[in-house]
């Protein structure tokens, strides 16, 4: 996962020590044109009464994205015929926007004051730090406004004082949401850091392969074999964790999948043992200081791979309580809709209607409301 600075000590330069180029006398640029692009992150619980600003990121100047500045959208529409008609029923969907994808630079050179140098970085780590925790966020550009994500950052560092960027805004609509439920996947317990003890672990085993003592040429050979299976598999593991947890948002598939390779994780490591335990008993040399040399050698993998499997055991019992939290699924209720009627479609049980309110945080005493976005808890 990225490394994200926290911005509270952040101090972001007096922007009006910034040259901008745009309020220069040229004859090329009219007055009117745009002189900053504003990325303000909100405060927001899904209802309008709550929207509160928690920071902002103003581009201005030589930081503006390059021109042209390109948006838009569709009408999403449906046409369905039926028999006997001739002309079809259009059904109006309501608009959909496009994406919108910023390219420009940030940098120090303009600035007036030396003192200010740096913040094209700080402004960077707050852009990245506004994409990392998935906050919703208010895009201005003139009389250009709209509500969504910093969904895609792609920063280009040339050199300290300047940075290229590539960034797309996910826009979702004109005004700020009401109707719209943002469902986070909870990766707080996803086990990054016993991730990253069954790495070390791996390399260390990886390293006593390196120091090992002398061999003859057929056994060394089988040593890193079984060495380099055991490597390949928790590099599968690790590397499968760190790259997929952290950018998907229904992870029961990942985590089934994670399972699966702890599982074969755990096989190879008990299969190492087992061969290195049939080499320290079938290849004895003759020398006594040979002998010493190998045993030691030989019960430092057994000890190696011994740990490597209590650190996978306790991963699997992680992802086990991570699985057992993550919600049978999703489900936007339809007029005439009981939770009564939704737990028979998820449980077929009526009875067992009361645990669905409770895990959204709902009165049980209320009717579902038509078109939120419900989550269904696993049966208790």
């Amino acid at each position: 996962m990225a490394n994200i600075i926290d911005n509270a000590n952040i101090q972001l330069p007096d922007l009006n020590s910034i040259r901008n180029i745009f309020n220069r006398e040229r004859p090329e640029r009219r007055q009117d044109d745009y002189v900053a692009f504003i990325i303000e992150e909100l405060n927001f619980d899904g209802t309008t009464s709550a929207v509160s600003s928690l920071q902002e990121v103003t581009l201005i100047g030589n930081q503006m994205p390059f021109a042209p500045f390109r948006f838009g959208g569709e009408q999403r529409l449906h046409k369905m015929y039926y028999p006997g008609n001739d002309e079809p029923s259009m059904q109006v969907l309501g608009p959909k926007e496009n994406n919108v994808t910023i390219n420009g630079q940030l940098k120090d050179i303009k600035h007036k004051d030396p003192s200010n140098y740096g913040a094209s970085q700080q402004i960077r780590n707050i852009i990245e730090n506004i994409r990392y925790k998935g906050s919703l966020c208010k895009f201005v550009l003139g009389d250009w406004r709209r509500y969504g994500f910093i969904e895609k950052t792609d920063f280009k560092i040339i050199r300290k004082s300047r940075i290229d960027y590539s960034i797309t805004l996910n826009i979702l609509t004109h005004n700020v949401p009401t109707n719209a439920k943002f469902i986070r996947s909870n990766l707080k317990t996803v086990p990054f850091k016993i991730n990253a003890e069954l790495a070390d672990a791996a390399q260390v085993l990886e390293n006593l392969r390196a120091g090992k003592p002398e061999f003859e040429l057929s056994i060394s050979e089988l040593i890193d074999g079984y060495v380099g299976n055991v490597a390949e598999a928790i590099s599968t593991l690790t590397g499968f964790v760190d790259s997929v947890f952290g950018r998907i948002d229904d992870i029961r598939q990942s985590i089934d999948r994670a399972v699966g390779l702890i599982s074969f994780t755990q096989a190879r490591l008990a299969r190492f043992k087992r061969q290195i335990g049939v080499l320290a008993s079938s290849n004895i040399p003759e020398a006594i200081s040979s002998q010493y040399q190998q045993a030691a050698y030989y019960a430092a993998l057994i000890t190696m791979a011994s740990s490597m499997t209590v650190i996978a055991e306790r991963y699997r019992t992680q992802f086990g309580a991570l699985a057992a939290n993550i919600p049978l699924a999703r489900y936007v209720p339809i007029q005439g809709d009981t939770w009564p009627k939704i737990a028979v479609k998820f449980y077929n049980a009526p009875d067992a209607w009361a645990q669905i309110p409770r895990y959204n945080n709902l009165d049980i005493g209320t009717e579902p409301v038509v078109g939120v976005v419900i989550e269904i808890p696993r049966a208790s």
